[in-house]
């Protein structure tokens, strides 16, 4: 007995869904990843910049300037853009947001972060 012809061809839609399947779970994996990534380095950027701003003789300018510095220094250019520094009484605070690396293509995700420090 002999296999059906309906059956023929069966192996290459499988395997077409299958690659595209894993495609897809692939390039979301590494786009949280991504993202994930770019955010700690703006976390940690954030927090450094408002340790300086909060320095004795430093103002906003020197803090938005060290922030970004250390922003591009790992990240693009375009991560950077967004810096806010603002001061309270006793404390000064320093933000910045960025689209998302690989998710900002298919979706409009922003990635925001701040930090605060004391004024010495």
């Amino acid at each position: 007995m002999s296999k059906p012809r309906l059956e023929r061809g069966n192996a290459v839609v499988g395997f077409t869904a299958t690659v595209g399947l894993l495609l897809i779970v692939t390039v979301t994996v590494m786009s949280i990843g991504l993202t994930w990534f770019a955010r700690e380095v703006m976390n940690d950027s954030v927090a450094l910049g408002a340790r300086i701003a909060g320095l004795s003789g430093s103002n906003e300018s020197i803090a938005r300037q060290r922030t970004q510095e250390l922003i591009t220094q790992t990240l693009p250019q375009d991560f950077a853009h967004d810096v806010e520094v603002s001061y309270g009484t006793t404390w000064v605070e320093v933000s910045a947001s960025a689209p998302a690396p690989v998710l900002g293509l298919l979706l409009p995700v922003t990635i925001e972060v701040s930090a605060r420090a004391p004024i010495e």
